[in-house]
């Protein structure tokens, strides 16, 4: 749920499958072309040597279930990987959290060490920080993220 609107998790991956797929379709146009394009896109790449993991989640209040997605890219905006999950979860707040725990285990199982985790989660990742303490709806998702890294 989002803004009252509520939607369908599967709905909103195979969205985000398609635009995902119509960008690399249109990176690849432009690498074939000879003079450059600019590509708009509010997203920014990490550092040189960084990899720059993108979470979001979709949660459907009526059923509970969220559908998480992780995407790892470069520095040159390429596609590394990523990974995608189907929950059930309490709240739009705890989708958020397994999100970035998704993305959390997607760098540790790759064992990244140079990794940025970026999520619209802004209540989590200052807990992260250590900012704040988490929410007890997911203390111990929180935990969880905490202990992949580190």
């Amino acid at each position: 749920m989002f803004e009252g609107i509520i939607s369908d998790p599967i709905k909103i991956w195979n969205d985000v499958w398609r635009n995902f797929s119509e960008f690399l379709h249109v990176q690849e146009n432009a690498r074939s072309h000879s003079t450059p394009q600019t590509l708009a896109s509010s997203w920014n790449p990490p550092p040189h040597g960084f990899i720059k993991i993108n979470v979001d989640v979709s949660f459907d209040q009526r059923s509970k279930t969220a559908s998480l997605a992780a995407i790892a890219r470069g520095s040159d905006g390429s596609f590394i990987t990523g990974a995608n999950a189907l929950n059930f979860a309490g709240s739009p707040l705890v989708a958020e959290a397994l999100a970035v725990r998704l993305g959390s285990m997607l760098a540790n199982t790759q064992q990244w060490r140079n990794t940025i985790l970026e999520s619209d989660n802004q209540t989590m990742i200052k807990c992260l920080k250590g900012y704040c303490k988490p929410l007890w709806e997911y203390v111990v998702v929180h935990d969880d993220i905490s202990l992949l890294i580190t």
